[in-house]
């Protein structure tokens, strides 16, 4: 991949506060944070470096730019540091102003017409087909209108992290979707599994904040659950002999995943931004 571009714009835009995280959460002095910084862009253009590039129409090569963003700071420290902590640490260095911005924006336009068929659009691409560090993401609305679910057979955060020797911090980045969500104001982000974790896979459900609709002929269970909602809409599937796939790639963004579908405008008033205030990565 390709440093000039995206990878070198997330650098200008995260590494001052990747750097100053250090300092808040794990209480490195200043000169210790700038070193880490230092050591952490040699790591990471080489984890770039290594890195292929992703298919044009792939909304998720962010999020395996931010994993090696990470994953070059993690090595670049004197020693490894706890789930929680990194997990406190990722989320902080991760939403910046420019970023909550971005997710307050991305929420207004959650569940329109479309947010839902640039989510088909992802799934049906199954970029993880062809390039093992992005994702396949299955796609699902709920039957009762209350949201939808992106559900994640494979992962380029976990592939990366597990080359990296780092995958036991992997759901330190997972988490990550939970508070994107947050930030958007639009969405209760809901989740039984992370491939992570050992589990099965990665779902990302975003209920509507404030829904309250129900529907009558589904059992209580259902309306109440969205994973029993989705259990209910695979058994109705299955029965009719049919099984529809609606695949493919979000932690983004997915995480997250989706709400970092349109991260170059984010990318460019924050460089802007940064221009304007003077302001330096190192």
């Amino acid at each position: 991949m390709k440093y000039a571009g995206m990878p070198m714009g997330m650098w200008a835009l995260f590494a001052p506060s990747f750097r100053n995280q250090l300092t808040a959460v794990f209480g490195y002095d200043d000169d210790t944070a700038k070193d880490i910084t230092k050591k952490a862009r040699t790591k990471y253009r080489k984890i770039i470096a290594d890195l292929p590039e992703f298919e044009k129409a792939d909304r998720f090569k962010m999020n395996l730019v931010n994993c090696a963003m990470i994953g070059a700071f993690i090595l670049s420290m004197p020693q490894p540091p706890e789930v929680d902590r990194l997990t406190d640490y990722y989320a902080r260095s991760m939403m910046t102003k420019p970023m909550q911005w971005f997710c307050r924006k991305s929420g207004k336009s959650k569940f329109t017409a479309k947010d839902i068929a640039a989510m088909k659009a992802t799934a049906a691409l199954k970029a993880a087909d062809r390039n093992p560090y992005s994702w396949n993401m299955e796609f699902y609305e709920y039957p009762d209108g209350s949201g939808y679910e992106g559900r994640f057979t494979k992962c380029g955060i976990c592939v990366l992290m597990k080359e990296l020797g780092l995958y036991d911090l992997t759901p330190a980045l997972c988490h990550l979707d939970y508070t994107m969500s947050e930030a958007g104001a639009a969405t209760n982000f809901v989740r039984q599994y992370t491939l992570a974790s050992g589990g099965p896979y990665c779902d990302c459900g975003y209920k509507k904040k404030g829904y309250r609709k129900t529907i009558s002929h589904l059992p209580r269970s259902a309306e109440q659950e969205p994973h029993a909602q989705q259990k209910c809409k695979e058994d109705r599937i299955g029965q009719g002999g049919a099984a529809q796939n609606t695949a493919s790639s979000s932690c983004m963004d997915y995480a997250a995943k989706t709400e970092m579908l349109r991260i170059d405008m984010v990318l460019l008033v924050s460089l802007a931004l940064n221009v304007l205030t003077g302001s330096r990565s190192e």
